[in-house]
Formats: structure tokens, C-alpha cells, sequence
């Protein structure tokens, strides 16, 4: 995995070729971007399920805001569709294909994200390894203002 700052940095500068560098590219043609990184939480927001932590990644200061999924609920195919192993021809359907994120979302949600302190994670120093997805397909722009980050390994330091 790539650290979050050099890629986010090369993403400005070229999508295609940051794609070609640093991501994997799913049936779709969305890229798949695994990467590691530190920073720290300046917003905790958990009105929805789907709670989202705002960092402040170490040694980036470009446009793109770093969203941090913190559960309960974990949405999106970024794992699956990252990893680069798991392929949509050795599924039955699309149903099972579907299952298999859901299962990936659901042990981040119970192994990586449900011992989170949320009410103390403002301000603390978090590093991660994780996923973002930036879809480019069948798209009328590439949205870059933000990048939303599955964490598969997270610790508050």
C-alpha cells in the first residue's frame, strides 16, 4: 500500500497516471486506491450509521478532504474491489458478489471500528491502512473534493 499523501498529491496532478501508478482498477473502472497514512481527526460526525471522521493527513495540504469511515455502518465496495484478487466472474451473481462486501464492511465494523472511542476521537493522532474508491467511469466530472477511506487497520495514538 501507497502512503495517502503521495497519492492524494499525484491525484491532483494526474489522475490517469496516479491510476496507472497506485491503484487497482476494478471491473467497473473505478480506481481502487490502497494506501496507508497518519493524521489527525479534526471532526467526528455521527448523526447517521455511516459515522465519518475528518482528518488532516501528515505531510498533505492539497484540496481534497480525507474522510475516514468510523462505523457502526461501513458502506461501499472499496475493499472487495481493492484487494485485487477477488473477481466478479468466481461469483454465481451479483447478489453473492454483493454478500462478500457486505461481509468485508461487516469485519471492519466489528473488528477495526467497534472498540473506537468516538466521543474522545477529536483531536487524536489516528494511522490507518485502507481503501478509497474514485469512481471514473459513466461520470460527467471526477468528484476529487473529498476522498472517503475504509480503514482495515486503524490505531489512535
Amino acid at each position: 500500500n501507497a502512503d495517502l499523501a503521495t497519492v492524494l498529491t499525484a491525484i491532483e496532478t494526474d489522475l490517469t497516471d496516479a491510476g496507472t501508478q497506485f491503484a487497482t482498477v476494478s471491473q467497473s473502472g473505478s480506481l481502487n486506491f490502497v494506501v496507508h497514512g497518519q493524521g489527525t481527526v479534526q471532526t467526528v460526525d455521527t448523526e447517521s450509521r455511516n459515522g465519518k471522521a475528518t482528518l488532516q493527513i501528515d505531510g498533505y495540504n492539497g484540496k481534497s478532504a480525507v474522510i475516514l469511515q468510523i462505523g457502526p455502518l461501513v458502506r461501499g465496495d472499496s475493499i472487495r474491489d481493492g484487494v485485487g484478487f477477488i473477481k466478479f466472474g468466481d461469483f454465481k451473481d451479483q447478489t453473492e458478489f454483493g454478500q462478500v462486501s457486505k461481509e468485508l464492511n461487516r469485519r471492519v465494523a466489528e473488528n477495526v471500528l467497534a472498540q473506537l472511542d468516538l466521543a474522545n476521537l477529536k483531536d487524536k493522532k489516528v494511522t490507518f491502512d485502507g481503501v478509497f474508491t474514485i469512481r471514473t467511469t459513466n461520470q460527467t466530472s471526477i468528484d476529487l473534493s473529498e476522498v472517503v477511506i475504509t480503514p482495515v487497520v486503524l490505531a489512535v495514538n
